[in-house]
């Protein structure tokens, strides 16, 4: 299991790596967020490239990782000083076409992993070719974008359909990582969906690549228990039977579906 954290703070960083999580750094993705996103200021981060040297000295054997602008004529130049400040994942987001990542792989010449993000409709027509291309590890889900690509009522639409084992299917077809959606802190209560239901459809559909959400609530005292909860909880899903994972999706696209229509979903245990 890879856990990828979002931060830019040294001291999370440090407990972080020594409670696992293996991929850790900056969300550095700015570029056209804000008119693809409008109102959605809660998931546009300010983290600053000016931390990568400290980053780089707290996370010790973690990986250095870091989510890149979407590939523009400056990105090149913005890529390579990545890489030359330490960075040894990235995540390359709003892919459109198989010739740009090819570029981006070129680009990278095996210094660091390459993990594409789904999350416009025009890269699930090439899903099988960019999982198959040479120096791409990983395809993950970008589950806001994709879901506005696709003129879905909701992000949580996007569950109750077939795009996301699609992709799924593609990576695992290739010996590629895969995720999608990140993940809540075990218990966490007052979200959408419960986020058992998340964890339980994620082992369900293979992922091994997993981000923890800010309602994780990391911090740098909890983190260890935290993910060593949730370590716990998809071991536990993946040791179910497979109808107990089957329930579980089915009550999640049951959710889901409520959620898209507007009607208020009960907590379990008040139907």
């Amino acid at each position: 299991m890879r856990f990828v954290l979002w931060t830019d703070d040294t001291d999370l960083a440090a407990a972080a790596a020594r409670a696992g999580v293996s991929r850790i750094g900056p969300d550095l993705e700015i570029l056209g967020k804000q008119a693809r996103q409008p109102g959605g200021a809660d998931r546009i981060s300010h983290h600053r490239r000016s931390t990568l040297a400290d980053l780089r000295l707290a996370i010790g054997e973690a990986w250095l990782h870091v989510r890149t602008d979407p590939v523009h004529p400056g990105y090149r130049r913005e890529l390579e000083g990545l890489l030359e400040a330490g960075v040894r994942s990235v995540m390359l987001p709003m892919v459109r076409g198989v010739d740009s990542v090819r570029r981006v792989v070129s680009m990278i010449g095996g210094r660091a992993e390459l993990i594409v993000m789904i999350e416009q409709a025009d890269a699930l027509s090439v899903v099988e070719e960019l999982a198959g291309l040479e120096g791409v590890d990983a395809l993950y889900v970008g589950v806001n974008d994709l879901s506005r690509s696709l003129r879905l009522p909701t992000r949580f639409s996007l569950l109750v359909r077939d795009e996301v084992e699609v992709v799924a299917a593609a990576a695992h077809r290739h010996g590629r990582g895969f995720g999608f959606f990140g993940i809540a802190r075990v218990g966490e209560t007052g979200l959408p969906i419960p986020p058992d239901l998340i964890y339980a459809e994620q082992v369900r559909l293979g992922a091994n690549v997993f981000i923890l959400a800010r309602s994780f609530r990391a911090t740098p005292d909890g983190i260890g228990a935290e993910l060593a909860r949730a370590r716990a909880r998809l071991s536990e899903w993946r040791e179910s039977p497979a109808q107990a994972r089957e329930a579980a999706s089915l009550e999640l696209r049951r959710r889901c579906d409520r959620l898209a229509a507007g009607i208020a979903v009960p907590a379990p245990g008040d139907r």
